[in-house]
């Protein structure tokens, strides 16, 4: 599912908001998740291909963000 999202603006986003684009590139290297920009740039989503691996997620986005920055978790619910 994953290789068929894609976003059209992910390059000016990342050109207009730089800390954005290095984020982004620091949560790509990993192949527990999938990270993908959002929209025009505003929201970086991360998704874990195990959800063992939540946790991981959430320690990798402090290093990156400190505390400063607000995270959220969501959660699909298969229907």
């Amino acid at each position: 599912l994953m290789t068929l999202v894609h976003n059209d603006l992910e390059p000016a986003s990342a050109e207009l908001c730089p800390p954005m684009a290095d984020v982004l590139r620091a949560l790509d290297g990993d192949d527990r998740w999938v990270v993908r920009m959002t929209g025009s740039g505003s929201t970086l989503m991360v998704l874990p291909r195990d959800p063992k691996d939540r946790e991981a997620v959430r320690r990798r986005l402090s290093e990156l963000l400190g505390s400063d920055r607000r995270t959220a978790e969501c959660r699909a619910i298969p229907t």
